[in-house]
């Protein structure tokens, strides 16, 4: 056990007369710059898209249909308590630092999700975060238990939330929603969760730009030492030879 804490410091003594060499000092400044640039290109400028399933609810409760009352809708009677019928909000939005254009959207694969069980009454935008997307995203397409919203301009943190109607299949089961749809640079769509059903508008973004910037300010940090340890060793260095 001595033996094995003694090669670790020895490790660990090695490493820090590497740090104070010139050449461990530039690697330590290009790291900083490396990881600074990655903080603020790589990661922030990245093309992001999120969604979240806000809220779910029973349009009617299922002891409506035990009181004697009959719903229909579209002509046809349903028996809430065996097939409820259900208020469905989800909502997308730009979670990036980059701007999507409308031709940045696949036509042949539009923006939008899927439900696993259940059939999609009808859909639209109930919400946005802009008027120019409230008047834009009017086409929403229903077929089956596909919903998707026509393509439109998003800056970053623009946000529109769906509502869809929908008759359950299982009364006794949650709604599983699957976003669908491709926008260039985007791979997957990235889910937040609400922080409580009471508030849909409230969603954890753990992609905050404040975060982002602590993380600059400390790469820059860890850059500016390791610029000026170099410096320092270079200057040691060339007086050393000099005498």
């Amino acid at each position: 056990m001595n033996i094995l804490l003694l090669k670790a410091r020895l490790k660990l003594n090695a490493a820090v007369e590497y740090a104070k060499s010139p050449s461990g000092a530039f690697a330590i400044a290009l790291l900083g710059v490396a990881l600074a640039v990655y903080a603020t290109w790589f990661n922030d400028k990245k093309p992001s898209m999120a969604y979240a399933v806000a809220l779910q609810t029973p349009v009617l409760s299922p002891l409506a249909g035990s009181d004697g009352l009959t719903i229909q809708l579209d002509g046809r009677a349903l028996d809430v308590a065996r097939t409820p019928l259900i208020a469905l909000f989800v909502r997308f939005w730009n979670s990036g630092d980059t701007t999507f254009r409308v031709s940045d959207f696949d036509n042949g694969f539009p923006v939008g999700f899927t439900i696993g069980t259940g059939k999609v009454l009808r859909a639209e935008v109930v919400a946005a975060s802009s008027e120019y997307l409230r008047k834009s995203l009017t086409k929403v397409g229903v077929e089956g238990r596909k919903v998707v919203v026509s393509p439109s301009i998003l800056e970053p943190g623009d946000s529109f939330v769906v509502k869809a109607l929908i008759l359950k299949d299982e009364p006794n089961t949650d709604i599983k929603v699957q976003p669908i749809g491709k926008v260039a640079g985007v791979q997957t769509f990235e889910e937040f969760y609400p922080v409580s059903a009471e508030a849909p508008e409230i969603i954890i973004n753990y992609r905050s730009k404040s975060a982002s910037r602590v993380l600059l300010i400390l790469f820059m940090v860890v850059a500016a030492i390791g610029v000026l340890n170099f410096a320092y060793a270079l200057y040691r260095k060339l007086r050393s030879e000099s005498k």
